[in-house]
């Protein structure tokens, strides 16, 4: 009876069957979604409208979009338009690459002239809206209005002695200035230029201001800390023999408007767009912020009207 039952089939274990199961449903779901993939999706060629890069042809495999929502066009890499086709240009885009110093590499990419002519259209009506909102147009000084930029107050003290600005984006000013009719001091960090406004006399002046010579060896650390309340991110700054360790925020820069120079480390850190909430020479500090206060700021604080007078154009 033992040899009997020793010859006879076993039976497969429910959990394997269950498993070999699933396995041939996933199995068949995969060739099914490659299929409809492959074949069922209709397809379009270079410059047709698409969703997803599988809507697009092999001749044009990317779907490239301004937004996630919004609709896309299938593309493919160019060096020059004669890498696309009749009335289709070759455009440099921002790719999800980055050097090594935190910005977009940029590669070219085929797309029709119709809806670059309809994208420059809409970007000059949103331009001019946001031109008249933020006086714009009408000022001496290109007020930023980007998205994640960094607006607030912030007080810095360095060598024993606090100052508060006020921070939209790449502009700076020293705060409280304007309010009895006095002088404003501007810094726009994107170009290194100080504005000196007299509102009472409707009249302003603009300076340059200096870039020692340099190139600072900026590394970005995994660390992080806190300062005055606010997150910030470590990097460290090597210049010469001389090694700086900065917590950093996105979204603004800073430079001293009373500064007639920005050194090389300064520099670095406006064209990668961070302000620095400590920095920390050695062991000693420099600076250091005790108290960040961030809201949207209006415009008008940072406007110089086109109707004011150039000092320096006399």
């Amino acid at each position: 009876m033992d040899e009997l039952d020793d010859d006879a089939p076993k039976k497969t274990p429910k959990a394997t069957v269950v498993r070999r199961a699933i396995v041939g449903v996933l199995a068949l779901a995969c060739a099914g979604g490659w299929l409809y993939t492959r074949y069922l999706v209709k397809k379009e060629p270079l410059g047709g409208a698409c969703a997803y890069d599988m809507h697009c042809r092999s001749e044009a495999p990317r779907c490239l979009k301004q937004s996630l929502e919004g609709d896309g066009v299938c593309s493919r890499a160019c060096d020059t338009d004669a890498d696309c086709a009749p009335d289709i240009k070759c455009v440099k885009v921002g790719l999800d690459e980055y050097d090594e110093r935190g910005r977009p590499l940029e590669g070219g990419y085929c797309f029709p002239q119709a809806l670059l002519d309809a994208r420059k259209k809409k970007r000059a009506s949103d331009a001019g809206e946001g031109s008249a909102r933020a006086g714009g147009a009408d000022s001496w000084v290109d007020v930023p209005e980007a998205p994640g930029q960094l607006e607030g107050e912030i007080t810095l003290e360095r060598g024993g002695a606090k100052t508060t600005y006020e921070i939209k984006g790449t502009l700076v000013r020293l705060a409280g200035a304007g309010a009895r009719k006095q002088k404003r001091t501007i810094v726009d960090t994107s170009t290194l230029r100080v504005y000196t406004v007299d509102d009472e006399t409707k009249t302003f002046s603009a300076s340059q201001i200096g870039a020692s010579p340099g190139e600072p060896r900026v590394t970005k650390t995994d660390r992080k800390d806190t300062v005055a309340g606010r997150e910030c991110e470590i990097w460290q700054i090597e210049e010469g023999k001389t090694t700086r360790e900065a917590c950093l925020v996105k979204g603004a820069a800073f430079v001293d408007p009373s500064a007639r120079a920005a050194s090389a480390w300064e520099k670095e850190l406006t064209v990668r767009g961070v302000l620095p909430l400590r920095i920390v020479e050695g062991d000693k500090p420099k600076l250091l912020a005790s108290k960040v206060d961030i809201r949207p700021l209006d415009a008008s604080l940072f406007v110089i009207p086109k109707t004011y007078r150039n000092l320096a154009a006399r």
